[in-house]
């Protein structure tokens, strides 16, 4: 394979000529975005999208094709999200970001993107119609808002910058690397307040909807689970840890010898659990890597873990860090849990 094959490959241009992939590129254990956002303002407001999936709204827009100029990629992408076809007004910011993903192409993967935002031309009858689907297949929504209105939504910038905004082109960094002092330690005896309260925090956001009301209540008694952690950590029995984000517990995960008899010489990530507030950080991941690092140096060549089927975020997640689907399943409170495997 010459030079050239590769980086055609890379940016998503097959050899026929057709350069119409997204310019979305892997790169050791992460990925580089080309993206472009419209600024689209009526009376005040800009017009932001948003999808059942996340807690927030982000830019009209999306990553650029390889073969088309980012004003043409904002167009196309204005036009698949509207459904109307608006022109460029002028290039208004350009964005750096570092960030943890949280779609499932890059779940927890370390994302660097090079954005451009355009203001766009609007029209006094201008009726946007959203027409557009996420990667992952969630359906999206459009929403007016103020730039100062106490909602989340990216970029943030946009808070500060237009309500006065300046004929320029403004730059922006910004780096969740830095944000946050992350460790990730064993567990140890007095831990137990900690764990069961993650556990429990977790399971009533991430199992809503999955389970049964009674059933929930009944898993997430806070009692019951101090108990049965305080019982793991005086038998020593597991291997457990906490990531904690600025000396704050926030990630619990154990793993141990597979517990069935029929997976047996192979490990069993138990559980991996952590507080709805810091989702989408890429904490998860860390916790993650961490475990199967540790799992691979115990000796083990396999590990098996157990995800409600209905649980579409775990999965993806799990996905996106190498595990695969097999094909045994086994009822589980009421409803259905399905069993992945990966490989180290």
């Amino acid at each position: 394979m010459g030079v050239t094959d590769v980086g055609l490959e890379c940016l998503g241009a097959d050899k026929g000529g057709v350069m119409n992939k997204d310019m979305t590129v892997p790169c050791e254990d992460g990925v580089i975005n080309i993206r472009v956002g419209a600024i689209i303002m009526k009376n005040g407001k800009i017009l932001m999208v948003g999808n059942a999936w996340v807690d927030y709204l982000y830019s009209v827009g999306g990553r650029i094709k390889f073969g088309e100029t980012a004003e043409e990629a904002v167009v196309r992408e204005v036009f698949e999200e509207t459904g109307v076809k608006l022109e460029v007004d002028r290039l208004g910011f350009i964005h750096e970001n570092y960030f943890y993903g949280d779609t499932a192409s890059n779940l927890g993967k370390l994302v660097y993107e090079i954005a451009y935002y355009f203001y766009m031309k609007v029209p006094e009858d201008f009726e946007p119609v959203c027409m557009s689907m996420t990667e992952d297949d969630h359906e999206e929504f459009l929403r007016w808002i103020d730039p100062q209105d106490p909602i989340k939504y990216y970029p943030e910038f946009f808070r500060g910058e237009l309500s006065h905004p300046s004929d320029g082109v403004k730059h922006f960094l910004k780096d969740e690397r830095m944000k946050d002092k992350v460790n990730i330690r064993r567990v140890k005896q007095g831990d137990e307040n900690s764990l069961a309260y993650i556990q429990t925090e977790s399971w009533k956001a991430a199992f809503a909807g999955i389970l049964d009301a009674e059933t929930l209540n009944r898993c997430t008694n806070i009692d019951k689970a101090t108990g049965m952690f305080k019982h793991l950590l005086d038998e020593n029995i597991g291997n457990g840890y906490i990531l904690f984000v600025d000396r704050k517990p926030h990630c619990i995960s154990y793993w141990d010898a597979a517990r069935d008899a029929e997976f047996s010489g192979r490990a069993e990530l138990i559980s991996i659990h952590s507080l709805p507030d810091n989702w989408h950080k890429g904490y998860g991941s860390r916790m993650m890597d961490r475990v199967l690092k540790d799992i691979k140096d115990a000796g083990f060549s396999e590990v098996v873990l157990w995800v409600f089927k209905d649980n579409e975020r775990a999965r993806a997640f799990y996905e996106a860090k190498g595990f695969k689907l097999t094909d045994i399943s086994k009822p589980a409170l009421g409803t259905e849990e399905i069993l992945y495997s990966k490989s180290l």
